[in-house]
C-alpha cells in the first residue's frame, strides 16, 4: 500500500457560532462564525496561511458565503433564519485556491432569544495527489491505496484517470457509472437550445477542463439553477456524492467530463478499467459516454465519445441532440489536488 499522508484533525476554537435574535417578533435569527488565529502542534498553521473560506448552512435556506480572510473579513453571517435545527460547514482555502481543510458543526438548534456556542472540529488535508499514477484508488476517506493492491469492499471513491503534470491536476473518475441513459437535457431546458461559447469543444482544440462547467452553463442557462433536474447527465454529478455516500472533502468538486477529458480517460482505458473492475466499478469498454462539450455553431448537439479500441478515431466522436440519452453512459469526474 502506497505511503500516504492522512486527515490530521484540528480543533479551531475560533470557528464557533453565535445565535442570536435578528427580530422581536420570535421567528428569525440568525448565525454568527467568527474566524480568528490558530495553530495546530504538528503543522504551525495560522490565519494568514489561509486565502478565504466558504461556508455553507444545511438545509441549503441560503447562498454559501464566502469569507476572505485575505483582504480582512473575519465573520460570516446567515441572517433571517427561522427557529429550527441547522448544520455549518466550514471549508478553507490557501491562495492557490486549494482546499486545505474542512469541517462541519454538529446540529444546531436555533431558538430565538438564546445563544448558541459551538466549536467545529476541522480536518486538515495533507494528502499529497502529486505522485499518483493512473490506476490508483482513492479511498473514501480521500487516502490513496496503489493500483497494484486490491482495495476492500465498499471503501473506493474514484479511481485516476490522469497523473498531475503539465499545470493539471490528477483526475480521478467515481467508479460507479449512470448506465440508463441520461440526456444532456431535456427538451423543454434552457440550454437545448442554446449556444454556449464556454463549453465548446474537441480532444484537438486545446485541452478543456470541465471542472467550472456547471458554472457556464449556470451563467448560459435562466433555469439550471433552479432546475438541475432539466439537465440529466449534469445532475448526476451534482448529486453523485450524496447517491455514493461521499462526505466531507470527497463530497465536493464532482463534474460532468468535457469531451476532451473522457479522451483522455480512453487512452489509459485499460488501466483504468483494470482498476474499476478491482474497486467493483463500472467500466468503459465499449460504451457511449455523454460528454458536458457541446457541439460548435448548432443549437441542439452534445458530444460522446464512443470507448472502442477497433474503430477508428474518428467514428469514436459522437453527437447527437442534447435531449437524446438513449444508449449513452453517464460519468463523473474530481480534481485531486
Amino acid at each position: 500500500m502506497k505511503k500516504v499522508f492522512t486527515f490530521l484533525s484540528l480543533c479551531l476554537s475560533f470557528f464557533f457560532f453565535s445565535c442570536s435574535i435578528f427580530s422581536t417578533n420570535d421567528i428569525y435569527s440568525s448565525i454568527v462564525i467568527n474566524f480568528g488565529s490558530f495553530n495546530h502542534s504538528r503543522a504551525a498553521y495560522t490565519i494568514e496561511d489561509l486565502s478565504y473560506c466558504v461556508v455553507s448552512i444545511e438545509p441549503k435556506v441560503q447562498d454559501d458565503i464566502k469569507v476572505d480572510l485575505a483582504n480582512g473579513e473575519t465573520k460570516a453571517v446567515f441572517r433571517n433564519l427561522v427557529k429550527g435545527t441547522y448544520k455549518i460547514n466550514v471549508s478553507a482555502f490557501d491562495e492557490n485556491n486549494t482546499k486545505i481543510a474542512f469541517g462541519e458543526s454538529e446540529q444546531v438548534e436555533v431558538k430565538p432569544y438564546r445563544r448558541n456556542s459551538v466549536k467545529i472540529t476541522m480536518k486538515f488535508l495533507s494528502t499529497d495527489y502529486s505522485d499518483c499514477v493512473v490506476g490508483d484508488f482513492i479511498l473514501k476517506d480521500g487516502t490513496i491505496l496503489s493500483k497494484d493492491e486490491t482495495p476492500e469492499s465498499g471503501k473506493v471513491a474514484a479511481v485516476i484517470v490522469r497523473a498531475a503534470g503539465d499545470g493539471k491536476p490528477a483526475l480521478g473518475v467515481g467508479i460507479f457509472h449512470n448506465k440508463d441513459g441520461l440526456a444532456w437535457c431535456t427538451e423543454y431546458a434552457d440550454g437545448y437550445t442554446k449556444i454556449i461559447e464556454g463549453l465548446k469543444g474537441t480532444t484537438t482544440d486545446g485541452y478543456m477542463d470541465g471542472s467550472n462547467g456547471w458554472q457556464i452553463l449556470k451563467g448560459a442557462c435562466s433555469d439550471a439553477e433552479a432546475h438541475p433536474d432539466y439537465y440529466p447527465a449534469w445532475n448526476y454529478s451534482l448529486t453523485y456524492a450524496e447517491n455514493n455516500d461521499l462526505t466531507e472533502y470527497m463530497a465536493e468538486g464532482w463534474y460532468l467530463p468535457t469531451f476532451a477529458e473522457l479522451y483522455t480517460i480512453f487512452q489509459n482505458m485499460e488501466t483504468v478499467d483494470a482498476s474499476l473492475s478491482k474497486a467493483g466499478g463500472n467500466q468503459f469498454e465499449d460504451e457511449w459516454y455523454m460528454s458536458s462539450t457541446v457541439i460548435n455553431n448548432s443549437y441542439f448537439e452534445a458530444r460522446q465519445y464512443y470507448f472502442d479500441t477497433s474503430v477508428e478515431q474518428e467514428d469514436r466522436k459522437g453527437q447527437s441532440t442534447r435531449e437524446d440519452g438513449d444508449g449513452y453512459c453517464t460519468c463523473t469526474v474530481k480534481a485531486f489536488n
